[in-house]
């Protein structure tokens, strides 16, 4: 008996660190398990495979397409009109694109066979699911493999910390831009409801293509202006804004106009520490 219950009990402690290094560890989370992918993200997506958003507009100086459901004021017109050009996508009949209709499995292999004409990227389907919808992170996921076998070097994973989006600030920040701790980026097409929050995503120079994941946690570097007993105010070369802190910290020593690397957990500073002190600890 004291066997089986120690046996037991090394199962159990098994599965839990298992567990553990799975999901607490690994903290980042995948983005758009539960979401199906639109035919035109995936125009998007693929646009930046030809061309930047320079010769994306160019293009679209002399726009060829006549679809009704796809007009000059849609954000994805443009995208439609490059891939159509390109001879990539065409429209699911003579006058109807269908850009917010939903993309499946047999769908998506043609346009990756047709991308590379060597692909070897076969998603795994049958006459019973070939029509199922693909999920968002499972194009980005076949994606980025299409990327790395066509070697695809002006589409680049980044990790930006976001600071602030249209949402928060219309006056400062256009429809459709955010700002990271990086730079400025344009997220159009894509719903980035994704405020302070550390975000993995698909970048063509300052164009967002695809979120990958995201993660709650994040440090980022901020010269601090002005203290309350609950806030701080602070800035960088980006932006200036106003942070709550945790209860722990409202009595915590600041000298003011000092560089800070402070770390933000759902929105609240939980720590914060001098730059030059943050490095040397770093590099020890």
């Amino acid at each position: 008996m004291k066997k089986f219950l120690l046996a037991s009990f090394f199962c159990a402690f098994l599965f839990i660190n298992l567990f553990f290094k799975k999901n607490i560890i690994a903290k980042e989370i995948i983005y758009g398990t539960d979401k199906i992918i639109t035919r035109a993200e995936v125009a998007k997506m693929i646009s930046f495979i030809y061309g930047n958003k320079k010769d994306i507009l160019e293009c679209y100086k002399n726009r060829e397409i006549n679809f009704l459901d796809s007009e000059i004021n849609d954000w994805f017109d443009k995208y439609i009109n490059f891939v159509f050009k390109k001879k990539i996508m065409t429209g699911t009949s003579e006058n109807k694109f269908e850009p917010e209709k939903y993309l499946n499995l047999n769908q998506a292999q043609i346009l990756l066979d047709k991308i590379n004409v060597d692909n070897k990227i076969k998603i795994k389907m049958d006459d019973e699911n070939k029509n199922k919808f693909v999920s968002y992170s499972l194009w980005v996921k076949l994606f980025l493999d299409l990327l790395s076998d066509l070697e695809i070097k002006n589409i680049k994973q980044k990790e930006i910390i976001v600071l602030a989006t249209h949402k928060q600030n219309k006056k400062d920040i256009l429809k459709n831009f955010l700002v990271s701790d990086k730079n400025y980026f344009c997220h159009e097409g894509i719903d980035f409801d994704f405020y302070e929050k550390k975000v993995k995503v698909l970048v063509c120079e300052q164009e967002i293509l695809a979120i990958i994941n995201y993660d709650f946690d994040f440090d980022v570097e901020f010269k601090i202006n002005k203290k309350t007993e609950n806030k701080i105010w602070a800035e960088n070369d980006l932006l200036k804004r106003c942070f709550y802190l945790k209860k722990d910290l409202q009595g915590k020593k600041i000298n003011m106009n000092k560089n800070y690397v402070l770390k933000i957990k759902s929105g609240e500073v939980i720590d914060f520490d001098e730059l030059n002190n943050f490095n040397e600890r770093k590099k020890n």
